[in-house]
This record gives C-alpha cells, structure tokens and sequence, in this order.
C-alpha cells in the first residue's frame, strides 16, 4: 500500500469493479515517522489484516524503521475470498 518513499495515500481494493475496501495512511513517510494505517471495508465485507505490518487492528501506528510496503487484506463477511482481489 505505501512505501517510506511516498505513495499516493488512498488505496482501493477490489473484486472485477467492485471497491471491497480503501486504505489510507497519513503522516510523513520518513525513517522515525509514525504512519498511521486505516483500513475500511465496504459493507458486506470485514478487514482480516495486514501484510508488511504485524498488526491485526483496521487502525494501525506504525514507526518507520526502514522500507515498508504495506497492504489491507479484505474477504467477504461470509468468509469467502476471492483470488482475483487486487489492490
């Protein structure tokens, strides 16, 4: 989703067209910063977590301690996960 060197800071999530969720992050991404993380799914959709982060929370501080490439992971409130979802 974001990487230390700046990335635009809204990600959309999607199944085909559809947005399943969004991801944002604010703060300025540099080593020491605290990024914060917010992943929002779209409804009938849950946040299941993070990759490139260890936190499991949809709102996430994060304090840059090196590169850092992160993404929200989503999956459809009735458990199904569809492998064609991208970001």
């Amino acid at each position: 989703m974001a990487a230390v060197n700046g990335c635009y800071p809204v990600y959309q999530y999607k199944e085909g067209d559809d947005v399943i969720g969004t991801a944002t992050y604010t703060g300025t991404p540099y080593h020491g910063a605290t990024l914060r993380f917010v992943a929002t799914p779209k409804t009938g959709y849950k946040f299941t977590g993070w990759t490139g982060i260890t936190s499991t929370l949809a709102t996430a501080d994060v304090v840059v301690k090196s590169d850092l490439v992160v993404a929200a992971k989503f999956e459809a409130e009735d458990g199904t996960i569809d492998p064609n979802t991208e970001c």
